[in-house]
């Protein structure tokens, strides 16, 4: 088939772009720490509530950070109490950071640090219906089990999207 000729996703989702004035963040999921698919058994499911900068870890190298699984909802909102619902039909994975996947990738490890890039005007959050694990169990360098990496097949997603409107966080 066509599909067995396509490299493994790394995440199967969509990426918005939003004003930073929405930094207040509530999810109902595992948190309040970042969690994988396959690195998700600590991070309880509950209602969490943070901030968009909170989310970004200065790893040593930067490196996508801060991603949540089994989340219902999330709310992005402002101190003024303006904002954004996000909801799936079924569980889903955030992220939300202040810096683009793009900025956070460099083509070699090591090869910048995160005080080498100045915050943006916006923020970013991926909403995906799947993320690959983070690694095998061997090492670091190995990939994710089978169960926790996506295939190229067709998907379908879908999450509802909600402007609200309530008291400041």
């Amino acid at each position: 088939s066509q599909e067995a000729d396509l490299p493994e996703l790394p995440r199967i989702g969509m990426l918005l772009e939003l004003n930073p004035a929405l930094q207040n963040m509530e999810w109902l999921g595992r948190g309040p720490f970042e969690n994988y698919r396959d690195r998700n058994d600590a991070a309880h499911f509950g209602l969490y509530q943070s901030t968009v900068k909170d989310q970004f870890h200065p790893y040593l190298s930067p490196q996508e950070t801060g991603n949540k699984t089994a989340v219902r909802k999330v709310t992005f909102i402002s101190q003024e109490g303006l904002g954004l619902n996000i909801a799936g039909e079924v569980p889903f994975e955030m992220t939300a950071l202040p810096y683009s996947p793009e900025a956070l990738t460099a083509p070699t490890r090591g090869a910048f640090h995160g005080y080498d890039f100045p915050l943006r005007k916006s923020f970013f959050v991926s909403i995906d219906q799947l993320q690959m694990g983070l690694g095998g169990i061997a090492s670091w360098q190995s990939f994710p089990l089978d169960q926790y990496r996506i295939l190229a097949q067709v998907y379908q997603f879908k999450i509802n999207l909600k402007g609200v409107s309530k008291t400041p966080v």
